[in-house]
């Protein structure tokens, strides 16, 4: 387990072995960060331990089991957890909608991350990333504030063209 407190340089020199390995657990702060395969469950109860997350932010990898990374999300997060999960493409953002019912999460809205084009792209350049923002149960009202858009931001947001 690796904690803030190891020192590691800014830019690793070239040609130096990676050094992160599989199953590396980082421990930063209250938050945890694991190098390992999301469709694996093993890989999430050593992550998450006892804990339940009330947050899920995740790029599922092209090529991942889908449905077994969303499982995994699922058992180790509470009944309100807020869920934000990224895609690079419009097949893959129709693949997690399809994935989220089958595991009883509700999508709730589209937010768009607005970035600097990076000129790559089928037929037009990408200049954004799309998530589908869900939740296995209602969300707590506005009001709360806990962890759904507390500053009421919307659903576009990023580099200014």
């Amino acid at each position: 387990m690796k904690s803030p407190d190891d020192t590691l340089p800014e830019d690793a020199p070239e040609g130096q072995e990676a050094v992160t390995q599989d199953g590396d657990l980082w421990i930063l702060g209250k938050h945890r960060l694991i190098c390992g395969d999301q469709a694996n469950e093993s890989v999430f109860a050593t992550l998450m331990e006892d804990r339940k997350a009330f947050v899920v932010n995740t790029l599922p990898p092209s090529g991942t089991d889908l449905n077994a990374v969303l499982v995994n999300c699922s058992c180790y997060t509470l009944p309100n957890a807020a869920w934000y999960i990224w895609c690079l493409d419009f097949k893959q953002l129709l693949a997690v909608v399809g994935n989220l019912q089958a595991v009883e999460i509700i999508p709730k809205q589209h937010i768009i991350w607005r970035k600097i084009p990076s000129g790559k792209g089928n037929f037009y350049p990408t200049s954004h990333e799309a998530a589908v923002f869900a939740c296995k149960n209602d969300p707590p009202q506005r009001d709360e504030k806990i962890y759904y858009n507390p500053e009421h931001e919307e659903a576009v947001f990023g580099a200014k063209k």
